[in-house]
């Protein structure tokens, strides 16, 4: 009888032993690992990348913003100005919990994870802010335009009158505004975006902008 139930203990033993095992061995995320509150329990190393890489970090590489400048409109896309993302180092850190250690420790941080839970997050870099802001001067550049002033173009002596140009009135975007407004855009997901111009005059002048030519005729 005794032999018995020693032999009916180590084949007990035995059986939870396989059984530890075999979760310990399991070549999937364990029960209770979250990444960016995603749960990952059942899925390969190589299922998770290639689904962040198809289906997830794409949502953010492709945040767009358009900016409306001056009546023109131009798209801003985040993969073209910076985007980083840490995700294939977190899916491996992620994938590596309880799998330190010997069998009865690594079975101990299994139970402990599938209990308790463990979320680890993705860093992202939306877009390089020094980018984006050499991309809205060089916009700002291609609108901005300085004021003229009136000058003379031409003189009629038979009619002692004198014709000229009046000044136009110049146009200045505020970058370091629209900077951000596209930065904030990009940080809550995209969108769209209006430029804050204004027009000046270089110096004070009797005559409104618009260019045209007047006459004034020179009393002798």
């Amino acid at each position: 009888a005794v032999a018995g139930l020693f032999v009916y203990q180590q084949i007990g033993a035995y059986g939870r032993y396989r059984d530890m095992r075999a979760k310990v061995e399991s070549q999937t995320y364990y029960s209770g690992i979250y990444v960016d509150g995603i749960s990952m329990a059942g899925a390969t190393l190589e299922q998770a990348l290639e689904h962040w890489a198809q289906n997830v970090e794409p949502t953010y590489a492709g945040r767009m913003v358009t900016v409306d400048l001056n009546g023109s409109q131009y798209t801003l896309t985040a993969s073209d100005f910076g985007y980083a993302s840490n995700y294939e180092e977190v899916l491996r850190q992620a994938f590596d919990l309880g799998r330190g250690g010997d069998i009865e420790s690594r079975y101990e941080e299994i139970q402990r994870i599938a209990s308790e839970g463990a979320d680890l997050a993705v860093e992202r870099t939306i877009v390089d802010e020094a980018k984006v802001g050499a991309r809205i001067d060089e916009l700002a550049a291609t609108v901005n335009a300085g004021a003229t002033d009136a000058h003379v173009t031409g003189f009629d002596a038979q009619t002692l009158t004198f014709t000229f140009t009046e000044g136009e009135a110049g146009y200045a975007v505020d970058a370091d505004a629209l900077k951000s407004q596209v930065l904030s855009a990009f940080a809550n997901g995209g969108g769209r975006v209006r430029a804050q111009g204004s027009r000046f005059l270089h110096r004070a002048t009797d005559h409104p902008s618009g260019g045209t030519e007047r006459q004034i005729r020179l009393d002798l």
